[in-house]
C-alpha cells in the first residue's frame, strides 16, 4: 500500500534438509623421552558431505538464498606438540611447549546445479578444488606511471587504465581508444590459513614467574578494505600515506593514483581490486604474564595467609606482520565466517589490554 509492501517472504525451509556426515581417518602417536620430553603427532583426513550451505537462488525465487545440502568438503593436515622441561632446578624452571598445525581445505563436490557459493557478497566465492571462501576481486596492476590512472585488466588480460577526469568512469585501451568490454572477477587467494599454531614459555626463579605465549597463523590472503576506504578520494579521506604516495607527474612508480574528487574506484571502494589483497601471516605476542610468589612462611600467623602473589599481565602486547591493517585477524563478516573470510572493512582490532592483581590464599 502506498508503495510499501504488506506481506514480504523473507525465506523458506529446505524438507529434504540433512544432518552433515563425516568421514575421519585419524591416526598418530604419543611418545616420552628422556624424562623431560613429550612429542605428540596426528595425522588427519576427514571428508564432510552434505554441507549445508546458504545457496544463492534465482531472482524469480524471490528470496536471496536457501539453506540447504551442498556438497562436499575435505580436510587434511597434521598437528604437532612438543612439550619439555628444558630447565629444572632449585631455584630456575624453563618449560616449554609448541604446538603447529599444517591444514589443507578442499571444496570437493557442490550440489547439482550448482557452480559456485558467493559469500555474504560476491568478494568471495566457493568453487570445486579450492578452499571454501576465496577471495574473488577485480584485477588490477598498480599506477600508470604516465598518466597516474590505476591499471584494470580486461577478462582476456586487456590492459586498461581507469580515467575519472570527467567524475564517471572511463577505461583506455594503450592506444587512446575506450575499451567497450566488460570486467570479470577473479579468484584470487585463499581466505583459511594453512598453519598455524603457538608457544608458551614459562619461567620460575626464585619467587618471581614469567609467562609468555606466541600465537602464529599464515597461508592465507586477506582484502584491506579499510585500506581502500581511507584512500577513498571523497571528503572524509585524510589519509597521510596517500598524501605521500599519490601520483604527481610522469615517471612516478606511485602507490595512488591521480586524485580527482568523488573518484570512488580507483582505489577499490565501488570495485574490489586485487592491489589490496595482502598476506595475513603474523606472529603475535598474545599474553605476557609477570607476577611475584612472597615468601610468607616467616610472616606472623595472625596475618592468616598461607600465599600471596602479585602479578600484571599484557593481551595483545605486539604483533609482527606484513599486513598493512590494523589487525591480521580481523574479519568484517562475522555473520558468515565460512564463505567470506578474509575481508578487512574498517574493523576495530584486537586491543591491547593491561591487568594486574592478587592471589591471596588464606
Amino acid at each position: 500500500y502506498g508503495g510499501n509492501y504488506a506481506l514480504l517472504l523473507g525465506n523458506i525451509g529446505d524438507d529434504n534438509l540433512q544432518w552433515e556426515t563425516s568421514n575421519k581417518l585419524d591416526v598418530g602417536f604419543s611418545m616420552q623421552f628422556l624424562n623431560n620430553i613429550t612429542i605428540d603427532f596426528d595425522y588427519y583426513n576427514t571428508k564432510t558431505s552434505s554441507l549445508v550451505f546458504a545457496v544463492p537462488q534465482g531472482p524469480s525465487t524471490g528470496i536471496g538464498s536457501l539453506v540447504t545440502n551442498a556438497g562436499a568438503m575435505r580436510n587434511q593436515g597434521v598437528e604437532l606438540a612438543i612439550g619439555a622441561d628444558i630447565i629444572r632446578r632449585k631455584n630456575f624452571v624453563w618449560n616449554t611447549n609448541f604446538n603447529f598445525t599444517y591444514a589443507k581445505n578442499e571444496v570437493v563436490e557442490l550440489a547439482n546445479g550448482v557452480t559456485e557459493i558467493y559469500g555474504s557478497s560476491e568478494n568471495n566465492i566457493t568453487i570445486p578444488g579450492y578452499s571454501v571462501g576465496q577471495l574473488y576481486v577485480y584485477p588490477t596492476g598498480g599506477i600508470d606511471s604516465e598518466t597516474g590512472q590505476r591499471v584494470f585488466y580486461g577478462p582476456n588480460g586487456e590492459w586498461t587504465r581507469l580515467d575519472m577526469s570527467t567524475g564517471s568512469p572511463t577505461w583506455y585501451l594503450k592506444d587512446g581508444t575506450v575499451y567497450q568490454g566488460d570486467f570479470e572477477r577473479v579468484r584470487a587467494g585463499n581466505t583459511l590459513p594453512t598453519y598455524f599454531g603457538g608457544w608458551t614459555n614459562t619461567f620460575r626463579f626464585y619467587g618471581v614467574d614469567i609467562t609468555l605465549f606466541l600465537q602464529y597463523s599464515g597461508g592465507n590472503w586477506i582484502y584491506n578494505g579499510t585500506g581502500a576506504s581511507l584512500s577513498d578520494y571523497r571528503w572524509w579521506n585524510n589519509s597521510m600515506d596517500v598524501y605521500n604516495n599519490y601520483w604527481k607527474e610522469p615517471g612516478d612508480n606511485a602507490k595512488y593514483p591521480k586524485p580527482y574528487y568523488g573518484d570512488n574506484y580507483s582505489n577499490g571502494s565501488a570495485m574490489e581490486i586485487s592491489d589490496w589483497i595482502e598476506r595475513g601471516d603474523y606472529l603475535r605476542v598474545k599474553n605476557i604474564c609477570v607476577g611475584y610468589t612472597f615468601n610468607t612462611k616467616k610472616w606472623n600467623k595472625k596475618l592468616g595467609i598461607s600465599s600471596l602473589r602479585l602479578y600484571v599481565q599484557c593481551q595483545n602486547a605486539l604483533t609482527l606482520t606484513g599486513y598493512s591493517g590494523l589487525d591480521p585477524e580481523t574479519n568484517s563478516m562475522t555473520g558468515d565466517m565460512i564463505l567470506s573470510g578474509g575481508f578487512d572493512k574498517n574493523t576495530l582490532p584486537q586491543a591491547r589490554t593491561w591487568t594486574g592483581g592478587l592471589n591471596i590464599t588464606l
